[in-house]
């Protein structure tokens, strides 16, 4: 089925997937279980929970194996590429938050132009006829993702041309804390590189591109391995950080549904995602190790510490129950740091340039020793060297990488063809962030101590957990701090810790009993036009009024109704109560009476009938639109021309009213227009976004 095809019924005989996916700083996961007709997905324990495997060009030790990918992409010089790649931007990629005359940001779409093929400039600091031998025969112009992208980088000449930038740590993009600054602030330059381009309007293009692409691998693989087919009902669930707040659970969701939409699976309406189910990461991950961990009981605490590629997060919760398994989180605040396993990458790199930065008798063509440098890191390194170094063996000796033309330097320790790496390189190069784990999980463990809080475990998760050097440097951390606290802590890591995050959502997916309460976290409401009204409404006072030329009535424009006010407790199922829209038309024979209603949304806002642009409304985003067309009601002489009041200047006009009401269905908020007003009127129009982000993580 080609992306974009109607889908066919839901065919309730088949099993139902569901699938998770863990979208991480350096490296991504998608795991799944599919489910029988017949089966009660309580009952299913983690041993039926498969991970996505077979990467386009994986060349991992794994064989193809490999249960992760890279969370990297590549862009082409210029737009050219999206409708080759099937890549195109939806209406809804191209909305975007700008500052409105009183400075105030908010959310606007943006001119088709923006999307234009036709680049102007060249991107970065390259020209975008250079040349160059790009090995494998890869296309300059083609988007590459994932493995593709390591792939490419293998070969030292890929290097050369600076205007094709790959670009990671775009996770990152989302998470306004302080420690993650200094990385957004790198990514800004290439991120306006490529809006000046046109290659994406916002940075959320981005996510959207990666998990377009990563979302078209996981149904390939679940059409040709595990049965899946196009009438398969199929549930996502999102794992996101704790710290993460509302609003970027909302671009993430967002993202994740055009990416739905474009890889051709069901959930998706419009690229709004359907019914998303949001675990937290660390619930996710602890979900994963406990479910066999016998020795788990209700009131423990423990620290979950995910070391990842980019951040090492520590987070502390206590054991509500284990049947399900449901946590609370501490009052503790969670901690991190940016010491995840590409920093090692970064670390190595800057041993290479110590080593190389004068061998210039090694650059030919277009090879330079940064392109030499860059191939080694992602290629030896990365895929071997990481993941094998243990500095708990005291038998760890001497490593060598082949670079050939290398000549004898002995004070530098090079052979001929070979850079020599010594045991203490490899303590240096992993001491940073050995050290920064430690210290992340050593200040965690103090603050649950000072609250009263007895940690007994720590739960090591995320793709760094997987050295060998990096558990083993806890281990004996926390033997140290047992010694000093009185009482053991013990640190316990998963056997696929990279894919625990995306493995433990499906487990809590499968059982969604006794979460958090529906208590939501955001506002929405309407943008719409109300009548002047200082003596009633507090909201108009000192605002200066506008006027009707056509009925001559004071009305104050552009003002936020909201419904769905945050803090309440939303029940799935509520209705709210409609409210009544106006709209007037000049009169004429060609005249089209069309009414554009917009739905907003807020993470602060609950008092009603402030202007959009009204500090009180600070940070207002828009979250969808429905478009009505009553124009039949002229062409069928259902309307009446409207007199102006007495006294008053107008003219004659056309009224159209009808009632614009909210829905709550599930994790789901549907807003839809029925006609006439009053009643039971016939729904004309209807509109849906996903409201999953703003509730706490875990609620159904």
């Amino acid at each position: 089925m080609r992306d974009g095809d109607a889908l066919p019924e839901v065919d309730t005989s088949k099993p139902r997937f569901i699938v998770a996916v863990d979208f991480g700083t350096t490296f991504s996961s998608v795991s799944f279980v599919a489910i029988e007709s017949h089966e009660q997905p309580q009952l299913i324990g983690g041993r039926r929970i498969r991970s996505i495997k077979n990467y386009p060009d994986d060349q991992s030790t794994d064989g193809g194996q490999a249960r992760e990918v890279p969370t990297e992409i590549w862009y082409p010089n210029n737009s050219k590429f999206r409708e080759a790649e099937n890549l195109m931007l939806m209406e809804s990629d191209k909305l975007v938050d700008e500052p409105s005359q009183d400075g105030e940001e908010h959310t606007s779409l943006t001119d088709e132009d923006n999307l234009s093929t036709e680049g102007n400039g060249e991107f970065l600091s390259g020209n975008s006829n250079s040349g160059g031998n790009y090995g494998n025969g890869c296309d300059k112009e083609k988007f590459l993702w994932g493995y593709k992208v390591h792939e490419k980088f293998r070969f030292p000449d890929a290097h050369q041309d600076k205007a094709n930038r790959l670009i990671s740590r775009f996770k990152l993009l989302l998470d306004k804390s302080e420690h993650t600054e200094i990385i957004r602030k790198y990514l800004e330059p290439t991120v306006q590189a490529l809006k000046e381009r046109k290659i994406i309007v916002k940075w959320e293009n981005i996510i959207t591109d990666y998990l377009t692409s990563l979302f078209r691998h996981v149904k390939e693989e679940l059409y040709e391995e595990h049965s899946f087919t196009d009438d398969c009902a199929i549930e996502f669930v999102l794992c996101v950080p704790a710290i993460w707040t509302q609003e970027a659970c909302r671009k993430m969701q967002s993202a994740m549904g055009s990416a739905m939409f474009k890889s051709g699976f069901r959930g998706s309406r419009d690229g709004n995602v359907e019914d998303l189910f949001i675990v937290s990461e660390p619930e996710a991950a602890a979900a994963y190790v406990l479910e066999n961990n016998y020795e788990i009981k209700p009131g423990d605490t423990f620290v979950i510490l995910d070391a990842g590629g980019g951040t090492i997060d520590a987070t502390t919760y206590t054991v509500d129950k284990t049947e399900p398994l449901r946590l609370i989180r501490e009052a503790v605040n969670p901690g991190g740091g940016l010491y995840g396993s590409s920093y090692l990458n970064e670390t190595f790199r800057e041993f290479l340039e110590d080593k190389l930065r004068d061998k210039t008798y090694l650059e030919r063509g277009n090879t330079t020793i940064d392109g030499i440098i860059e191939s080694l890191v992602t290629g030896d390194f990365e895929n071997r060297l990481k993941r094998q170094i243990n500095l708990a063996d005291k038998r760890l000796s001497k490593k060598q990488i082949t670079l050939l033309g290398l000549r004898e330097d002995a004070r530098k320790n090079l052979d001929n063809n070979r850079i020599n790496i010594e045991r203490e390189d490899w303590e240096r190069i992993f001491r940073q962030c050995l050290r920064g784990a430690s210290t992340v999980m050593t200040e965690q463990l103090e603050l649950a101590r000072a609250q009263g809080l007895q940690v007994n475990k720590v739960i090591l998760i995320g793709g760094f957990a997987a050295s060998p050097s990096l558990k083993w440097f806890l281990e004996k951390e926390l033997h140290k701090l047992s010694e000093a606290y009185g009482s053991e802590i013990r640190l316990l890591r998963p056997e696929t810790p990279g894919t625990a995050v995306a493995s433990g959502a499906i487990l809590r997916a499968l059982n969604k009993e006794d979460g958090p309460a529906r208590f939501i976290r955001s506002s929405y409401g309407f943008l719409r036009t109300e009548p002047y009204e200082p003596e009633v409404t507090p909201a108009h006072v000192g605002v200066k009024p506008s006027y009707d030329h056509l009925d001559g009535n004071q009305y104050i424009r552009d003002t936020i109704d909201w419904v769905v006010k945050k803090g309440e407790l939303v029940e799935a199922g509520k209705v709210y109560e409609p409210l009544r829209m106006c709209h007037t038309f000049p009169v004429g024979q060609d005249q089209e009476l069309v009414c554009r209603e917009q739905l907003y949304v807020s993470d602060t806002s609950t008092e009603s009938s402030y202007q959009r642009s009204h500090p009180k409304n600070k940070g207002a985003q828009l979250a969808g639109e429905i478009v009505l067309d009553m124009t039949f009601l002229r062409r069928e002489n259902r309307i009446k021309i409207v007199q102006p009041a007495r006294r008053k200047k107008g003219k004659k006009h056309y009224r159209v009213e009808f009632d614009l009401l909210i829905k709550v269905d599930g994790r789901n908020l549907r807003y839809m227009a029925k006609y006439p007003p009053g009643g039971e009127g016939e729904v004309l129009m209807e509109g849906q976004t996903c409201i999953a982000a703003a509730f706490l993580p875990g609620t159904n």
